[in-house]
């Protein structure tokens, strides 16, 4: 009995820190994507375009949606609601960049879906942060605590980005003044 605890623990523990990374990509993809649009005032189907490809250079989500998947499965043997309610919550990500790749074709269609997927993804986040943490008390007090600071602090850009844009900014402003020295 005492191994099908320590299994369990473990399997909550990956799924919590596999739910964490979602949560996180999901959140940094969209904060990056709005940060870009807003310092060179992209239109929604640039925005989708540049948005997706952020998403095409950040590591792959396939294997730990694999991974979460049988964490999942192993939590559905003690807690079959829980594992019900985390379900799935791993193709979020996908589904958004692919209706988005989609709906970059048209730039009525981009402008539509940049609004439904703020609305989606700010839906969504209360859902992520629940479960996130109800996983985090099953593993442990201290882990509880952590996760609970972890979901109430705003996502920041990393300041390593900061200084990529200001970079790239710079180039463009150059590349600029070259074209049309006027400026």
């Amino acid at each position: 009995m005492l191994r099908l605890r320590r299994e369990d623990r473990r399997a909550i523990g990956r799924a919590l820190a596999n739910l964490m990374e979602i949560r996180h990509r999901l959140l940094g993809v969209k904060r990056i994507s709005d940060e870009v649009t807003e310092r060179f005032k992209l239109s929604p189907q640039e925005r989708l375009s540049s948005k997706s490809f952020l998403e095409n250079i950040l590591p792959d989500l396939q294997n730990l949606s694999e991974g979460y998947e049988k964490c999942v499965d192993t939590i559905a043997s003690a807690d079959p609601l829980l594992a019900f309610q985390l379900r799935s919550k791993d193709l979020l990500n996908p589904y958004i960049s692919q209706i988005g790749s989609i709906a970059s074709m048209d730039e009525n269609s981009a402008a539509i879906w940049s609004r439904i997927e703020a609305q989606l993804i700010e839906l969504a986040n209360p859902e992520f942060e629940r479960l996130i943490l109800r996983l985090s008390r099953l593993h442990s007090w201290r882990t509880w605590f952590y996760a609970r600071r972890y979901v109430k602090k705003p996502f920041e850009i990393p300041p390593e980005f900061e200084k990529l844009m200001s970079c790239i900014a710079d180039q463009d402003k150059e590349t600029q003044v070259e074209k049309n020295p006027s400026i």
